[in-house]
């Protein structure tokens, strides 16, 4: 089976929100890396011309940086802290599933109202995290008596408040359109967003493929464009400055 690509305007608004230089230095280290594990790979839906489309739209990406209008238009300025806000909006719903699990572990439908099975699935057009984050904080304030005295607090459930703010600002009511940029520029976004698209698939099979073998499938990443995040509740134990002379709690 072929893999989904999304249509155009779907592919221009991925690639407005990437930032072109982290874009290609998680693909300047992928892809050795698939070229090295391609025959293991290849069971994995990945193939010789699949990687070789991949490098041919890398190498047209560093060539459309190298043009200074261009490299001006890398992200539009409401959409820099996109990708940072994904993350954190992601990482706040990986909590809050466990959060739930605590005291809705046999109560399966509502454990599948207040989580997302798998948020980060849903992470590469920005206002579908948006909308699963939308709906993930509505559930989470209804259910918030259930879940109180497992972290669920206010603090917690204002920062899901304030990811469903600041991603809404960011977006605005309509993705960016391709008909409003330079075919210069449409062309940019569009190159990030497939170069993007086809560096996840890769990692995907990367750690499927390795899922026995924990650091090698800790290689296949995207961390230099999806940068980690973790958002934990407030009554969670903070780590010891370093150089305390307390011992930790074990």
């Amino acid at each position: 089976m072929v893999a989904y690509t999304p249509p155009d305007p779907a592919l221009v608004a991925i690639g407005a929100v990437l930032h072109a230089e982290p874009l290609i230095a998680a693909a300047d280290r992928v892809v050795p890396m698939v070229r090295k594990d391609l025959a293991r790979l290849e069971h994995f839906g990945l193939n010789e011309e699949e990687v070789e489309n991949l490098e041919q739209r890398l190498r047209e990406l560093k060539s459309m940086l190298k043009d200074k209008r261009i490299a001006k238009s890398d992200t539009p300025l409401q959409m820099d802290g996109v990708m940072a806000a994904m993350s954190s909006a992601r990482a706040w719903m990986q909590t809050l599933r466990e959060i739930a699990s605590i005291n809705l572990c046999a109560d399966t439908p509502s454990l599948y109202r207040i989580s997302s099975a798998e948020p980060e699935l849903a992470e590469v057009y920005p206002r579908d995290v948006l909308e699963e984050l939308r709906r993930i904080v509505k559930a989470a304030t209804e259910m918030k008596p259930r879940l109180e005295e497992v972290g669920l607090d206010q603090h917690f459930l204002g920062r899901g408040r304030k990811l469903v703010a600041q991603l809404d600002t960011a977006l605005g009511k309509k993705d960016v359109d391709g008909a409003d940029l330079s075919v210069m520029v449409r062309r940019f976004y569009v190159r990030k967003a497939q170069v993007y698209l086809m560096l996840k698939r890769a990692t995907r099979a990367g750690r499927v493929c390795f899922m026995l073998f924990g650091k090698r499938r800790a290689m296949y990443h995207l961390d230099e464009v999806e940068r980690p995040a973790i958002e934990a509740p407030r009554r969670a134990v903070r780590p010891k400055p370093q150089g305390s002379s307390t011992s930790s709690n074990s």
